[in-house]
Parts: structure tokens; sequence; C-alpha cells
């Protein structure tokens, strides 16, 4: 034991410090994805496994195929470069602890501690060089309401909220009477935790006529597993892949709910479409949502929670006045995703910048 924490010590003592150096591009770990990837580094230290295509580490479905328990922990770091000759690195800071325990290939428990996440993810990520863009920005425009309180207050100044909009539906919304249809809009990636309705939907009742229909592209080969064997092992769970834009609207003439369950958004456009086509909107409760919808909405239940969302769908389901409550909440809404409204907003950013100027 006193060997392998001295292994360790002198691992993420290591890893520390190359990933302070913009000659070192990663650090010693897992590359970032960003427009500066060489000149930026992901430290993380652990005893990580060789997965297969079917374990993803952000999915819990897919943890029982892991072939070994899995340790990590991580921490963040950059440096980038401001210009040719001035150079500016960040510190560090604790990314997150995770230990998962395969029991008998089928199933695995899990502990994961990490820090509250920030509203936006290049702030928590790339802090300087994106509050460094900002400052130089002459005005400032975000998707939702709750932006605003994750940037520095002098910056709020220049803050200008705009809301994507949306085109209202050709035709005519004919949901089925015979089944609760509900649709999920929406990317197999982490970001989105994209089987929650599918998990949620296992609880409900057997004469439950609940039925799910899940468009959007896995992101890996495990997420796609992941989707395909829900399929078999749930009925209630239809994965459609990858769809077109006017496929999406189609779906929404057809479905009667739609759930949006990520981890974190930016201001999903996705909700504007739902809204302006008439289909009322089950939530996580995340600011990126509630900067649309609002904190008072009535169809939110607590982020990765496939109990409290279960409830929810029940509750749409056998209440007829708590659908109708989502319907009446969405259709109050509405006038704040036209595409009128969007562009006076964004005309008003170009008429203050042009008499600043």
């Amino acid at each position: 034991m006193f060997y392998l924490r001295l292994v360790y010590t002198l691992f993420l003592s290591f890893s520390f410090s190359m990933t302070q150096s913009i000659y070192n591009s990663y650090g010693l770990g897992l590359p970032k994805s960003t427009f500066y990837a060489s000149e930026n580094g992901l430290g993380s230290i652990g005893l990580v496994p060789n997965f297969t295509n079917k374990v993803s580490i952000g999915n819990p479905s897919t943890w029982k195929y892991l072939k070994h328990s899995y340790i990590n922990s991580t921490y963040e770091s950059q440096s980038f470069r401001l210009n040719k000759s001035i150079v500016s690195s960040v510190g560090s800071q604790f990314g997150g602890i995770q230990f998962l325990i395969p029991i008998r290939s089928k199933y695995a428990i899990g502990l994961s501690v990490k820090p509250v996440n920030n509203l936006n993810t290049f702030l928590k990520t790339d802090t300087s060089i994106t509050l460094s863009a900002m400052e130089k920005a002459d005005a400032l425009v975000c998707l939702h309401d709750q932006i605003g309180e994750a940037l520095p207050q002098h910056l709020t100044k220049k803050l200008h909220v705009i809301v994507q909009s949306a085109l209202p539906l050709k035709k005519r919304r004919n949901p089925s009477k015979r089944n609760l249809d509900i649709c999920v809009i929406g990317h197999l990636r982490d970001e989105k935790d994209p089987l929650r309705t599918a998990m949620a939907v296992r609880l409900l009742d057997e004469s439950s006529k609940i039925r799910v229909f899940h468009l959007g592209k896995a992101h890996n080969e495990a997420w796609a597993n992941a989707a395909k064997k829900e399929q078999i092992e749930n009925p209630r769970y239809h994965w459609l892949g990858e769809r077109t834009a006017a496929q999406v609207r189609r779906e929404f003439i057809k479905t009667q709910l739609m759930v949006l369950s990520s981890n974190q958004e930016g201001g999903a456009n996705v909700i504007s479409e739902a809204i302006v086509a008439g289909v009322p909107i089950i939530a996580s409760n995340i600011p990126g949502n509630t900067g649309l919808l609002g904190h008072n909405y009535p169809g939110l239940y607590p982020v990765r929670n496939e109990k409290a969302l279960s409830i929810l769908l029940q509750k749409a389901e056998t209440n007829p006045n708590f659908l109708s409550q989502l319907h009446q909440a969405c259709y109050k809404l509405k006038p704040r995703f036209t595409p009128d409204r969007e562009g006076q907003a964004w005309a008003k950013v170009i008429k203050n910048l042009s008499s600043t100027s």
C-alpha cells in the first residue's frame, strides 16, 4: 500500500507540473478538445482498465460490462497563449473521483464525487481564456436568462439574452389517442443523460400506455450498444437514430410530450421548437432549462433522478389536469420564441454597438 501511494503521488506531481507548460500539449492523461488544443492540457491519474466498446464511464447502465474495478481521480489545468509574445497559464482544479466495482458481470456499484459545475462549461474548463475573450468583446450574447449568474458582475452590463426562435408546424398536431407517446430529442452523449427517460419508464405500472421515441445520433459505439440493448430489454423504448430537422418536426406532430433530461445545457433550441409546436415539456432542473422555462415551471424534476421523472410521467398520463397545466405553461411562453422577437433582440444589440462605435 505504501508503494502504491508513493507511485500515485509521484505520478500526480509529475502530471501537475507537466500540464502547466505550454510545451506539453496534453500533460499526462487525456487530451482536451478545444480550439487551442496544442496549448491546453487535462491531467488525469488513475488505474484505468482497457474498456470494451460496451463500456462508457458516463453511462451507469454499461458499468456491469467492466472486467475490473475502476478508480480514477482527475484535475484540470490549462496553459494558453494570449498573443505571440505573452504566455499566461492558469492553475489546476479538482476534477473528481470515481470508484466503480463490477459484480458477477450483472451489476455494478459506483461512487463519484465531483465539484459543482459552473453554468458554463468553458468558464469551468477554460476560465482565463474565456474571460479574456469576454473582456475584449463589445457585447456578449447568451441563450437563456441564467448565464449572467456565472459571470463576473462587471461583464453582465454588456450581456444580452437572445432566445432562439422556431417556426410553427405546417400541419396540425395529431397525437395518438391510444398511447401516451413521448419524444426525446438529443444525441446520445454523456451531457444529455440520454437514457434517463428509458430508465424512468421501466418504473411505470404494466398498465401504462407510455411509449418513448428517441431521436438522436449515438456519439460512440458504447452509447449505440446501450441504446440497442435498452430497446431489447425495454419494450417502451424505441431508438430511431439520427434524424433530420424535418423528421423531428414530423415527430412533434405525433407526440404528446417531450422530455429533456440533460445534465447541462446552454439554452437548447429544441425547447423553442417544442413550445412553438405546442408540445409540452418535462425537463431536468438545470440552469440551461430553467433559464428558458422558468424556476416555477411545473414540469421540472431533479437531474439524473429517474424515479422523480417516472412520477411526473405517470402524472401526465393519469392526471389530465397536470398535462393541461404543462400545456398552459408552455403556451404562455410561446411569444418568447418567435422569429420577430429574436430579430428585434438582435437589432437592438446591433443598434447599441453602432451608437457606441
